[in-house]
């Protein structure tokens, strides 16, 4: 209790008599685990000059002191951690979630240029879902944190979680322009990379109405403006079925758009955008299939 609260002279009032600096709850949970998960720098400065304390010490859930620090972003307590040479700097817990996968997931910056500039630090290790920390700093929008991650020679742009999504797929979802920005200025992205939908990149972004995503995809030569789905719904398709009419004209003013694509169903984009009572849409869409 006095490590969760941080009160440092109580702790060392305890310490000197005699108190053990690794005893652990119900959870398995050590002074130094409360201590660094709530970012009180100077109990957990104190507890690791313990010659018996365990810096690695793991709880129940696997995780560890820099587990906790690294996921509530606290800086100070990272470092005095990180300046341990027995730091383990790659401990996973039950979800196969490192230090570094909690830190980029929540979007702490300064945390992970720590866990980075440590070295030794797996960049590319998948959590229980596939997931990298460049995935999780991906969906969350954490352009600071991918620009960090991206810096990293062996940093695999285009890793797949457990259902074959990319950390572009996520950003582009998610309608983080900064992000996919970043992502598809790298060498070796596929701006076309199929999820086990087989959806891509613009797909996702087609149907949440991202225009400027949208922008940037189709800004690739390569990028393919008619990828279709397991059911052979193109981005188009997705875009006509929300109203997402700057979406739409974006998409009819490439040159090899199939404005008549039909899916699995025999549905065109124009049946959607008239089903669903796009008005608007649905006139661009007969317009530039009666040219057609």
């Amino acid at each position: 209790m006095a490590s969760f609260f941080g009160l440092r002279q109580l702790i060392g009032y305890q310490l000197e008599k005699g108190a053990d600096a690794d005893t652990k709850d119900s959870h398995k949970r050590t002074p130094l685990s409360f201590a660094a998960e709530n970012g009180h720098e100077a109990s957990v400065q104190l507890l690791l000059a313990q010659d018996d304390v365990d810096v690695n010490s793991m709880d129940w859930n696997g995780r560890t002191p820099l587990s906790y620090a690294a996921e509530r972003g606290h800086e100070a307590v990272v470092g005095l951690l990180l300046g341990r040479d027995d730091i383990n700097v790659n401990s996973m817990d039950s979800d196969d979630r490192t230090p570094l996968s909690h830190a980029a997931r929540e979007g702490h910056e300064a945390v992970v240029g720590l866990l980075l500039a440590r070295g030794k630090v797996d960049v590319n290790s998948k959590d229980s879902e596939g997931r990298t920390s460049l995935s999780h700093a991906a969906s969350g929008g954490h352009g600071a944190v991918v620009e960090l991650l991206l810096a990293q020679d062996d940093i695999d742009l285009n890793s797949e979680n457990l259902h074959g999504r990319t950390p572009l797929s996520s950003a582009a979802e998610g309608g983080h322009k900064a992000v996919v920005g970043l992502l598809i200025a790298q060498d070796g992205v596929n701006v076309n990379s199929n999820d086990w939908n087989f959806r891509t990149p613009l797909s996702y972004a087609s149907e949440g109405g991202h225009e400027d995503v949208v922008r940037l995809l189709l800004s690739q030569d390569n990028v393919d403006v008619n990828s279709k789905d397991c059911i052979d719904r193109t981005p188009l398709s997705y875009a006509a079925e929300g109203g997402h009419e700057t979406v739409v004209r974006l998409l009819l003013m490439q040159d090899d758009v199939d404005v008549d694509s039909n899916n699995s169903y025999g549905r065109t984009p124009l049946s959607y955008a008239s089903a669903m009572g796009h008005s608007t849409v649905t006139k661009l869409l007969s317009s530039k299939t009666m040219r057609t």
